[in-house]
């Protein structure tokens, strides 16, 4: 008899990862992101700053062009990320935001798996969920230490 159970982990070996990733989404989403971690999203106007943290620094500059009479719009994001030090994972994300602060939606900015020193530039365009009021910046990342076991 063959244990049908291992032939799906082998075919989806990803699959729980996908799977911990949509739920962290899911609880995430309805989050409030305090006010002094908001940015501004206002039509027409372009944005530029730096979202800083021990691991990452991103410059970055948005323009938020509005949709019209049913909400929401487009975000054009462009920016430059480096790391301080090498990852063995970095996620940054771009939050929209309603008027409470709470996260309504999720875009990805960046994801990599082994992210070295140095500099990424990035450039998306994403669809503004009606409803949005700010954004805010997050991002997440992992550092691996291993022990050196040299013998003396």
């Amino acid at each position: 008899m063959v244990n049908r159970s291992l032939d799906r982990n082998r075919k989806y070996p990803f699959l729980p990862i996908i799977l911990l990733g949509m739920l962290t989404l899911a609880i995430q989403a309805g989050c409030t992101i305090k006010p002094d971690h908001q940015l501004p999203l206002n039509p027409g106007e372009t944005y530029s700053g730096e979202y800083t943290t021990v691991d990452v620094t991103m410059d970055y500059q948005y323009t938020f062009t509005p949709g019209g009479q049913t909400g929401g719009g487009q975000i054009d994001f462009k920016g430059s990320i480096s790391a301080s030090r090498s990852l063995s994972e970095l996620a940054v994300r771009l939050r929209f935001l309603d008027e409470a602060g709470k996260i309504i939606h999720t875009e990805v900015l960046y994801h990599a798996m082994k992210y070295g020193k140095g500099g990424r530039n990035i450039s998306h365009q994403f669809p503004v969920p009606a409803g949005t009021a700010a954004l805010a910046i997050t991002s997440t990342s992992e550092v691996r230490v291993y022990n050196d076991r040299r013998q003396n």
